[in-house]
This record gives structure tokens, C-alpha cells and sequence, in this order.
């Protein structure tokens, strides 16, 4: 009976073993152009999160803009966790701009902020979603803020200035 038992689990074990070696991870979709990406996506991902806070100046005074009902706290944290995990959107293959001179050589002074920059977008907006789920509407506008330091400063090193579609 033991002999038995044995024979069927190496027999088992024989057949679950697989020579193959693993498929290939599926090649990313990147479409998009830099610029689509940025006007179609990630820029309406920006403006929705930033939507939620701030203050609006008239002539009848200040009036502040905050989430008023359960719907629109929630609505505030997807839109943080969206632009988020935008930032991973920058990293994909095909996406990471370098700075190159004119021998399309990179140029020192690069030094991989592009990925530094798109660490923090993310980085940032998770703490927006954090402020948003305290329900502390100082800290999503001060969270806020230093997601659009990030995008300014990203865009100052990786948009030519003269460019008539930057964003900022």
C-alpha cells in the first residue's frame, strides 16, 4: 500500500512539472504620444482631483469649494487615486524621456529626474488621497499643491518652452 502511494505522488508530481519556459510579459500599448497622454489623460486626471478644494474670489467675497456629501468625498478619492497611478503611466517602456544633446548622446544633467518626477506625482496624489479620506480639506490643498510643484517642474525641464501645446 506505502509502495503504492509513493508510485502516485512521484507519477503526480512528474506530471506537474512543465519544461516551457515562461511566456514573455505582454508588450504595453503606448499608443498614445506623450501629448495625447498628457492632454487626454492625465491633465482631465489632474484638473478633477484639484477641483475639490480651493477658493473661489468674487465680488460677493470668498466662498470655498470643498466635498459637501459622502458622494463627493468619495468622488475626491478616486479622482486622487486616479492621478496617482497616472504617474506609473510615465514609467512604462517607451515613455521615460531622457535629456540628449545634439549626438543624441543623454546629457548628464538629466539624472533620471524624469522617473524622480513621476515617482512623486504619484507619491503626492496618494497624499491627497490620504488628506481626503481624513476628510481634511487644508491638507488635499496643500497635498495638492505640491502635485502641480511636480508638474511645473517636470515641465520646465521636459517641455520646450516654445512648445504651443505645454500645459504650463
Amino acid at each position: 500500500m506505502r509502495a503504492r502511494f509513493v508510485i502516485l505522488a512521484a507519477i503526480f508530481l512528474i506530471s506537474c512539472q512543465h519544461d516551457e519556459t515562461p511566456a514573455a510579459p505582454p508588450a504595453f500599448d503606448i499608443t498614445h504620444d506623450m501629448d495625447d497622454l498628457m492632454i487626454h489623460v492625465i491633465d482631465p486626471a489632474a484638473k478633477a482631483m484639484w477641483s475639490h478644494v480651493g477658493w473661489l474670489l468674487s465680488e460677493d467675497g470668498v466662498e470655498a469649494i470643498e466635498p459637501a456629501s459622502e458622494t463627493e468625498w468619495r468622488q475626491a478619492e478616486y479622482d486622487a487615486a486616479i492621478l496617482a497611478e497616472m504617474g506609473n503611466l510615465l514609467l512604462l517602456p517607451g515613455r521615460i524621456r531622457i535629456l540628449r544633446d545634439e549626438d543624441d548622446k543623454p546629457l548628464q544633467s538629466d539624472n533620471g529626474d524624469w522617473t524622480k518626477y513621476a515617482v512623486a506625482m504619484t507619491t503626492r496624489a496618494f497624499e491627497v488621497k490620504q488628506a481626503t479620506i481624513a476628510r481634511d480639506t487644508r491638507g488635499m490643498f496643500t497635498t495638492g499643491a505640491e502635485v502641480y510643484k511636480t508638474c511645473v517642474v517636470c515641465h520646465d525641464k521636459y517641455i520646450r518652452k516654445d512648445d504651443p501645446k505645454r500645459l504650463m
